[in-house]
């Protein structure tokens, strides 16, 4: 299905949803190399901030189409999963978007990791993922007894 405009979410995983998306980007031999990553929907993309010297970094800027995935761990399972092109951006756009991240999935700025990450704020830099095709699936229905 082409991306539609709008969240494209199932029911069940609401935008606000603190789960990582799976990023699968292709190594030089041609196998995936399958990230985790933190991200915010937004302007119908996905945004994510990587380190300017991550090997992640360096595989999209070779192969800029790859796979996504966010999706429950636990049931009743939903998710969405899909390809896309990913768009680099530099260290302004990453140090707009880190902050929102680190807020949503730790839900404060005053930890280590948080003040690790936002000392670096120089090095890093933001992906956005705008999906190409996704599809979504929600079995809350088939597994409500569970």
């Amino acid at each position: 299905m082409t991306a539609p405009a709008r969240w494209p979410w199932p029911e069940a995983l609401p935008e606000e949803t603190a789960i990582p998306l799976r990023l699968a980007a292709l190594k030089s031999g041609g196998t995936p190399l399958i990230v985790p990553l933190w991200y915010e929907w937004r302007d119908d993309a996905f945004w994510c901030v990587t380190h300017r010297e991550a090997r992640l970094l360096r595989r999209v800027r070779a192969h800029p189409l790859v796979g996504f995935d966010v999706s429950t761990n636990e049931p009743p399972y939903a998710g969405v999963s899909g390809d896309g092109r990913v768009t680099v951006h530099g260290a302004e756009q990453a140090a707009a978007i880190l902050p929102r991240l680190i807020d949503r999935y730790t839900g404060s700025r005053e930890h280590r990791l948080a003040r690790w990450l936002l000392g670096r704020l120089d090095e890093e830099v933001a992906l956005e993922i705008r999906p190409q095709h996704w599809r979504c699936w929600d079995f809350s229905r088939r597994m409500r007894d569970l």
